[in-house]
C-alpha cells in the first residue's frame, strides 16, 4: 500500500456545505473512453482527503 504522502489529494467542500437543487440534479458525466476498470481503479485507490476552507 502506498505511503500516505504518495496518495492523490481529493479536496472536498466543508462538511457544512449545502448544495443547491441545481447542483444535486446535475448529471454525472465521465470523460469519453472511461472504462469500468477505470472507475473501479478510481474507487479503490487510497487518497488523502482535504476539506476546503469555509470561506
Amino acid at each position: 500500500m502506498p505511503e500516505k504522502h504518495d496518495r492523490p489529494v481529493v479536496r472536498v467542500k466543508p462538511h457544512s456545505y449545502q448544495p443547491t437543487a441545481a447542483e444535486l440534479n446535475e448529471p454525472i458525466v465521465f470523460p469519453p473512453g472511461t472504462t469500468p476498470e477505470d472507475l473501479a481503479r478510481a474507487l479503490m485507490t487510497p487518497v488523502t482527503v482535504v476539506e476546503e476552507d469555509a470561506s
